[in-house]
Formats: C-alpha cells, structure tokens, sequence
C-alpha cells in the first residue's frame, strides 16, 4: 500500500511565480491536477493544497483550478488587494487637494456674483436728489442684506459713506452712496474725508472704480448757491481726466405736465453741466424704474477704470488736502464762512457802540435835566419846589430804569459776541483738525496697502510652493502606482 501521509513542508524555499498550470499523471493514469503556486499565495499554502491533492486517494479525480479571469475582469481583481488600491486612494486623493489649492489660488467667482475685482460705481450729488432712492431701484444691498434708508425730508438720511452692492444682467457690481456736499450734519471738510478716504482705499487696492453718477433734482425751479457749490466741488474732486466716466442722471420727472422740467434739463446741459459734456460726460434721466436705473448702469459697467483728481494729487502727488482743487473750493467757501462770521462779531461790535452811546447820551440827558431842576428849585416858592422835587425824582427812576435796560443789553450782545467768537475758533480749529487727519489718513493708507501687498505676494509664494509639492507628490504616486501594475 502506497504511503499516504502527508509531506511535511520545507522551512525555506524561495518562491518562484509559475503562471502556468501544470498536470501530473497519477497512478492507474489518471491525471491529477496540481494547482500552481502563485503570486496570490505564500508558499506553505500552495505546498498545502498540493499535498492534499497528492493524498486525497489512488485513482481518485481532483477537479482542475478554476481558470484564471483575463481582459477587465483580471485588472480589477488585481487591484483587490489592500497593498495595491491603498497607493492609488492615497494619489487620488493628493491629485485632488492639489486641484484644490489650485483652484483655490485664483480668486474667481461665479459670473453673476462678486469678487473683489468687480466694477464700483459711486453714487453723488445734492442731499435729497434721489441718490439712495437710484440704488434702491437697483435692488442694492449693503454687507448685512438691507436696502438704503430713502428719506422724504430735506434732511440727508446718509450721514457717511456707505456700501452697497447689486447685479444687473449677469454682472455684480459694487456702488459707493456718498453724503451730499450740502449735507444737513456733516461739514463738507467731514463729507471729503471720508469720500477722500474710500476713493483712496479703492485706488490702493488696485479695485476698478469704472464710473460716476451725478444725481440731480430736475423739479429744482433754480440752481442755487448750494447747488453751485456743490457741483463745483463735485468737478474738483473727480477732475477733467473722468469726465468721461460721469453720467450726469435727472430725477423726479413727472410723467405729465412736465414743460417746465424739459426746460430747465435743456438749461443745465446748455450752462452750468455744458463744460461737463464736452469733455465726454452723459446726461440721462432716471423715471424711478428699476429698468431706467439698470440702463443707467450699463452705460459705465464696463468702461475702464477711472483716478480721481483729489486721489492722484493726495497719493501719487503727496499733496495735501488743503492744496488739492477740491479742498481749495472748501477752504474757499470756509473763507467765505468765516467772512459771514466776521461779518457777524462787526455787527455785535457797533451794537454794542451804540448801545454804550445811547446809554452815555441817556445819562447826559438826565443830568442835565436834573440840573435845570436843581437850579429851578433854588428860586422857586415851596409849593413849586415840591413838585420839582417830585419830578427830580421820577427822573432819576426812568435814568435808572433806562441805563438797567441798556445794562440788559449790553450784556446779550456782548455774550452774543463772546459766542460767536467761540464758533469762529471751534470752526478754524475743527476744519484744521479735519484737513490734518485726512493727510494722515492718506499716508497711513498708503504704507498699510503697500505692507499688505509685501504681506501677499510673500503668502503667494509660500502657497505657490505648497501647491508644487503637492502636485509633485501626487505625480509621484501615480507613476509609483502605473511602475507597480506593470511589473505585476
């Protein structure tokens, strides 16, 4: 009887992948099937599995291995192994944070939203001209979701420059609601410090302020000295070279009847906006319509970029707010300010001249009366001299009333001018303070914004880097992981 016990499996043997099925012929020639050690297994289980094939029996037939899977059906088997599929999750995922970070880096948004790059448009003009009313119709928001605050009193409802932003067609833009010069609780040197500061802080960051608009009340029957002098201004501050990013928008048409209106547009393109236009400036009217208000829009969305006159003389030419055009027309109406007060404290001072004269002069009076009296009352008999006496005395009581009364108001105006002189030095004093500000105000801007941009392209270059290596890693995987299926 042939010995049936099961062969003990060598300790060492180097292991040689046979990808080739073989058959040995067993006693009484029937073929047994030997299943060949492969790559799948170690070498104590394929010494196992043929010993049990050597001792299953004589004569006994021990089915075939099943074939091997071959095409698509063997590359995904290949990969079922842990050690192969871990390096490829492990690349997929490196490749896919590197796509990120990439894609990260650029500072992209989706067409119709807004990223920093997106146009500014800033919205001027006269307090009460329609300007909150314009960025309404546009369906405008500010940073917490909520529409500007429109007024219905001739008091201004934007006390400081505000931000808001909307989307018109397809593109975001961002607008730049400012007070007007005219403003009811802001001076203008506080209106132009904080529209200078913006302006600034939008030319440093390289953000494109693409247009202007000018917003007036067309239902103003005249152009008065306040709308004189804040167009002026207005000009001043954005210079010749922008006038072709302005549009110049009419509000409050009335829909019928509107004769008078129609002549006083014509009169403003003619006269006081005339300048304005032929260096390239737009007049359009504005109906209250979100349509008419996104025509509007559309006319200087796209236009390129546009400096500001008060901007280029503070920071590129380091002047000072006080030599700029703009805060020379401030300075000037300030002078003339100052010579309304001026004017004033004169008034205050002759009335208290005179009113020292009239109370000298009374008093003259009743002296002198009262010696024509006491001389009366020498020679006079005494009944007469009883009744000089009583009107000697009734003298004296008006002299006194009189002299309290000009005392009373002597005292009013001389307050009056003490006031008014401490107005004169608050004003010269405030606007002083205000002009010194803003200069710093420019200077510590622009040493901020240059640090930034030291700041950033240093953290680009450091996220520029950490992207290469994570490109390169996720390379690497992938060529280790297509080296390492080639080879098995």
């Amino acid at each position: 009887m042939e010995d049936q016990t099961r062969p003990r499996a060598p300790r060492w043997r180097r292991f040689v992948p046979n990808l080739k099925s073989t058959e040995t012929e067993g006693v009484g020639g029937t073929i047994i099937g030997t299943e060949t050690m492969s790559s799948q297994r170690s070498f104590p289980e394929n010494s196992r599995v043929k010993s049990e094939h050597e001792t299953s029996g004589l004569g006994s037939a021990v089915p075939a291995p099943e074939p091997k899977p071959t095409g698509t059906a063997w590359k995904f088997e290949k990969y079922n192994d842990v050690g192969t599929v871990r390096p490829l999750i492990v690349g997929a995922i490196v490749v896919v944070l590197g796509i990120l970070w990439s894609m990260s880096s650029f500072k992209s948004g989706p067409v119709a939203g807004l990223t920093p790059s997106s146009p500014i448009i800033a919205i001027m003009g006269e307090t009460g001209a329609g300007k909150s009313s314009f960025i309404k119709a546009l369906g405008g928001r500010n940073s917490s979701g909520a529409f500007p605050k429109v007024g219905h009193t001739l008091n201004s409802t934007t006390k400081e420059v505000a931000w808001y932003s909307a989307v018109v067609g397809s593109k975001g833009f961002y607008m730049l609601d400012t007070p007007g010069f005219d403003d009811s609780y802001m001076s203008d040197f506080e209106i132009l410090e904080g529209l200078t500061k913006e302006l600034a802080a939008i030319y440093n960051s390289a953000r494109p302020l693409t247009g202007i608009i000018y917003v007036h009340d067309v239902s103003k029957e005249k152009m008065g000295g306040t709308s004189h002098k804040s167009l002026r201004t207005f000009q001043k501050l954005v210079g010749e070279q922008s006038m072709q990013n302005i549009v110049l928008v009419t509000t409050h048409w009335r829909r019928f009847f509107n004769g008078d209106q129609v002549k006083r547009e014509q009169e403003l393109q003619q006269t006081f906006w005339g300048y304005m236009i032929r260096l390239g400036s737009k007049i359009l009217r504005h109906d209250g319509s979100r349509k008419s208000a996104e025509r509007i829009v559309k006319e200087i969305l796209d236009r390129k970029p546009v400096v500001v006159k008060i901007v280029d003389e503070m920071v590129n030419k380091k002047m000072k707010f006080g030599d700029t055009d703009a805060g020379g027309v401030v300075t000037v109406g300030l002078k003339v300010l100052e010579g309304k007060l001026d004017s004033n404290m004169a008034f205050l001072n002759d009335e208290i001249t005179r009113l020292k004269k009239d109370k000298e002069d009374a008093k003259s009076a009743a002296e002198e009366r009262m010696r024509e009296l006491e001389e009366r009352w020498k020679t006079s008999s005494q009944k007469e001299k009883q009744n000089i006496e009583e009107q000697m005395e009734k003298l004296k009581g008006e002299a006194a009333k009189q002299a309290k009364l000009f005392n009373e108001q002597l005292t009013i105006v001389v307050h009056e001018k003490q006031q008014l002189r401490y107005q004169i030095n608050d004003l010269k004093k405030a606007n002083e303070s205000l002009r010194r500000r803003l200069d710093e105000q420019i200077q510590r801007q622009k040493a901020a914004e240059e640090e930034r941009k030291k700041k950033e392209e240093e953290g680009s270059w450091v996220l520029g880097l950490i992207g290469v290596v994570i490109w390169i890693f996720g390379i690497l995987f992938l060529i280790g992981l297509c080296c390492g299926g080639a080879s098995s």
